[in-house]
């Protein structure tokens, strides 16, 4: 590989920062109120940011070396199902989601489950 996975997912970051930013700018949805915010709320933006985005940003850049894109691309594809269950473990029964979540849930689990099978069926061809 020419570029490492950090050089990668800092020029993937900063264009999308930099694209939502003028995106937001010139609509008119930053305001100072914007960037008010809690110590709290600034550490877990922080963790967010470090651990949840640019963590895995890089480390599915790296194992691109040895996994497929598309089976990267699922997994990510993913996160939304781990969120909500992380957030169903976290904040309890007090977060419902609609039917619509449900079927998106299960397109992207049936996707998954079927890449695997397809996948395992080809290797024992």
């Amino acid at each position: 590989m020419k570029y490492n996975a950090v050089s990668i997912s800092f020029w993937e970051l900063l264009f999308g920062t930099v694209c939502v930013g003028l995106f937001l700018l010139f609509s008119g949805e930053i305001t100072t109120g914007f960037f008010i915010l809690s110590s709290k709320d600034w550490l877990y933006l922080f963790i967010l940011a470090s651990a949840c985005t640019a963590y895995a940003f890089i480390a599915s850049v790296h194992v691109m070396k040895w996994i497929k894109p598309y089976t990267v691309m699922l997994s990510i594809n993913m996160e939304p199902v781990y969120g909500i269950i992380l957030a169903l473990l976290i904040l309890g029964d007090k977060e419902h989601m609609s039917m619509q979540f449900y079927y998106g849930a299960l397109i992207i689990l049936g996707t998954v489950i079927l890449n695997g099978i397809i996948k395992m069926k080809i290797k024992s061809e």
